[in-house]
């Protein structure tokens, strides 16, 4: 017994498309001690009925991401049954491109804004608390014309 979404239930479900189902997992560490064989049954948007195997009464109503509780009615889904699983083979690896060498950029010098410098940028340039204030101020005065 696993912990899944009812979409995902196809994977422990025998040919009959029958499963056991425990009970919803929200909050749960433990399925309950019924388990019942049910079926799914799709409907639009999203909503899914759990349909009980033998008698036919809905045993929940529900979206399709809703986590339950699940296993196969004989403990083997039925893909186990009919083959066994071929060992999966290995990625190959894409062969590694060359980069292109890229011609450096040289760095440009920020274009000048038209005008002169406000008069408070350059009042801060030569009258800042600190030498690293005083500079920053004299580099913005720099980026005016003028």
């Amino acid at each position: 017994m696993q912990t899944m979404k009812i979409a995902e239930t196809a994977n422990v479900a025998d040919s009959k498309g029958v499963f056991v189902f425990g009970g919803k997992a929200a909050g749960r560490k433990a399925p309950k001690r019924e388990l019942v064989p049910v079926k799914v049954e799709s409907h639009p948007r999203g909503i899914v009925k759990l349909i009980h195997a033998e008698t036919g009464e809905e045993v929940l109503h529900s979206r399709t991401g809703t986590v339950i509780f699940a296993g196969a009615v004989n403990g083997q889904p039925a893909e186990a049954e009919a083959k066994p699983k071929r060992p999966r083979k290995k990625a190959v690896k894409a062969p590694e491109m060359a980069e292109k060498p890229q011609a450096e950029e040289k760095p440009q010098a920020p274009a000048k804004k038209p005008g002169k410098a406000p008069k408070n940028f350059i009042e801060l340039a030569k009258s800042g608390n600190t030498e690293a204030a005083r500079a920053y101020w004299s580099r913005r005065v720099a980026e005016y014309e003028g």
